[in-house]
């Protein structure tokens, strides 16, 4: 029986889209839950994003989403999807499913006229396809470098029980609800360095944010003489490992300039206290996207490559002239 592929509603199959790809993912992989993805692929966006399946008889094989995100270059806010979660079960690999699902979702979000940011691990089959894929589907596409994952240990350290707040010389950063620091600065850094596309997330993105379902902390980060100079969102991840369900804490998204290395190191400290162990061991926190700190600088900071990689790219529909970024600060998704 043929594989067919038709558009889906994005949020309503998430329970579908978990099975997949919890199927499809080897160990160690983030754990895709039916809440996960419904909540990833609701973000508010000024239209609506396509997502597509693929079916065999009445069996759902797999699955490829977009999700919304609010960047700026410079002064000009972009609205981009971001095309992830692309999965097929193990038994129908190698039929050319994923270059299906592909060319039906691409099609729509060419439809759209909305571009694309996607990441792909360099070297593998994934990344291999989504590199055919896109200029087939008549997309012009800006390699916006590699993003190496990075984790940060630290002595545990309890966080207070009222207003955690961590102070380190000149550094001070705490947990807030109050995103209002987070918007002036995103946009202050976007005009300050061209060569990135930051994300800009509008109220009713970062209201989104806040209602992800897994534990999320926003930390602002403040200098004695400066005032508010980064922030940044802790998320508590869940890990599909051999060995069972494993939590993580990891550093989402990071709005802060890449000269201001005592500020990172104190928000990692009181990253790494969010959800303190009650093992009293050091608490790791996975940085996926420092992008902008020179390596040696991280290294002083207290942070290690994992060996993990991503490629990012910038895809315009069409033959339009699109931005050239060198980078973002996006989180991978």
């Amino acid at each position: 029986m043929a594989v067919s592929f038709s558009l889906v509603d994005r949020s309503g199959f998430s329970t579908e889209a978990s099975g997949i790809l919890e199927e499809a993912w080897e160990f160690p992989t983030l754990r895709y839950t039916s809440a996960y993805l419904g909540w990833q692929l609701s973000f508010p966006s000024a239209v609506e994003l396509p997502a597509v399946a693929a079916f065999e008889g009445g069996d759902s094989v797999g699955f490829a989403g977009a999700t919304a995100r609010r960047l700026r270059h410079g002064s000009a806010n972009v609205d981009v999807a971001v095309v992830s979660f692309v999965a097929v079960r193990p038994a129908w690999r190698g039929q050319g499913v994923a270059s299906g699902l592909y060319r039906v979702l691409l099609k729509a979000l060419a439809d759209l006229d909305v571009p694309v940011i996607t990441f792909g691990i360099p070297g593998s089959g994934g990344d291999k396809t989504l590199l055919r894929a896109y200029p087939e589907a008549g997309f012009q596409m800006q390699v916006m470098g590699s993003y190496d994952n990075y984790a940060f240990v630290s002595r545990q350290e309890k966080a207070p029980e009222k207003a955690p707040e961590k102070a380190h010389g000149e550094w001070t950063a705490y947990f807030t609800e109050d995103a209002g620091a987070l918007s002036s600065l995103a946009a202050q850094l976007a005009l300050g360095d061209r060569s990135v596309l930051l994300s800009v997330p509008d109220n009713g993105q970062i209201d989104h944010y806040f209602s992800d379902p897994r534990p999320r902390k926003l930390i602002v980060v403040e200098h004695a003489s400066a005032g508010i100079c980064g922030a940044g969102f802790i998320v508590h991840s869940e890990l599909r490992t051999v060995q069972g369900i494993s939590r993580a804490a990891t550093l989402d998204s990071l709005w802060m300039p890449s000269d201001a290395s005592g500020g990172l190191r104190t928000l990692l400290r009181l990253a790494s206290a969010a959800w303190p162990s009650s093992s009293g061991s050091g608490a790791v926190v996975m940085c996926p996207n420092l992008s902008g700190f020179d390596p040696t600088v991280l290294k002083t900071v207290g942070v290690r490559k994992t060996g993990a990689q991503f490629s990012g790219y910038f895809c315009t529909p069409g033959q339009r002239l699109g931005l050239t970024p060198e980078r973002t600060n996006l989180e991978i998704i």
